[in-house]
């Protein structure tokens, strides 16, 4: 793009953003809301310097890059790059959208830079990347199944390894299924339709048979939220509860056990009594009998 500095002036001097132009990497010109964000006064400190100087350095390799690309790209359109700048005088730190473009004034060809302040967005935009990242870790890492669900179709749209492996599905075969089909409610009133209605968490026993037959006991937790692009999501925890309910029938099956033991040692005590009662009973008699034929073998 080929202007005078006239013309170039008048169209940035009035300009809310950030206009400036480079020679290299150099501040040959900027405008007033440029030297408002590098927090000056005096633009006249600024030229001279290398735009990097005002660059946050763990944001300088990426913004010198995208300025080396516009200057060397043979389509004449600007190339954006975001990146943190500091103020001139302290220490606080703004981000910042830039768009770079070569650019000939008068003759001479300059980079041409054109900044807004994005700091809202830029740190609304990097919360919710770290959301997405701890989201992303619990979603695949988590020992429970996890299915992300349609709550307008009740359609599966994605599901974690453990889903799948709970399960015993290949997770691509969950995709696209109907939530009441992989789990059959017990009655109506426990549809998926009608549980999302309510739009709290919601937990609910269910069964699921794998492809061999064999059934599987879940408690599965369903909780509407909402999920960024995909608009409302429901979330549903899979619980394997066939551990527990195994460990369950063998606790019971040990009190069986148990109490069988402690009756038939009832019973063997009730035994060991009832003989100790009838030999005292017959002791006595017998011991009479056996004085008395001493006594007339004697006499």
């Amino acid at each position: 793009m080929s202007v005078s500095s006239d013309d170039f002036q008048q169209l940035v001097e009035a300009s809310p953003s950030l206009f400036a132009l480079l020679d290299d990497i150099s501040i040959r010109y900027i405008n007033i809301s440029g030297m408002h964000l590098l927090g000056v006064t005096d633009g006249s400190t600024l030229i001279g310097h290398s735009i990097l100087d005002y660059i946050y350095p763990d944001d300088q390799r990426a913004f010198l890059n995208t300025l080396l690309q516009a200057e060397t790209q043979t389509v004449d359109m600007p190339l954006y790059v975001e990146a943190r700048v500091h103020f001139a005088t302290h220490s606080d730190i703004r981000w910042c959208g830039f768009h770079l473009r070569p650019i000939t004034i008068d003759g001479q060809r300059l980079s041409y830079v054109n900044g807004q302040d994005i700091s809202s967005y830029a740190i609304l935009n990097h919360r919710l990347q770290a959301f997405e990242q701890q989201f992303r870790a619990v979603f695949y890492q988590s020992p429970n199944g996890i299915l992300l669900i349609n709550p307008i179709s009740g359609l599966v749209m994605r599901c974690n390894p453990a889903a799948g492996k709970i399960l015993g599905e290949n997770r691509e075969r969950l995709l696209g299924k109907h939530f009441d089909v992989l789990f059959p409610p017990a009655n109506p009133q426990s549809s998926f339709r009608n549980l999302v209605q309510t739009h709290q968490a919601i937990s609910e026993s269910r069964l699921y048979q794998q492809a061999d037959g064999t059934i599987m006991p879940l408690v599965i937790t369903l909780s509407y939220t909402f999920w960024n692009e995909h608009g409302a999501v429901v979330i549903a925890i899979l619980h394997d509860i066939s551990a527990r309910m195994s460990a369950e029938t063998e606790r019971r099956e040990r009190e069986v056990i148990q109490r069988a033991y402690e009756k038939e040692q009832e019973v063997y005590e009730m035994k060991y009594r009832f003989m100790s009662i009838v030999s005292h009973e017959f002791r006595t008699p017998l011991a009479t009998i056996q004085t008395s034929t001493e006594l007339l073998e004697n006499y």
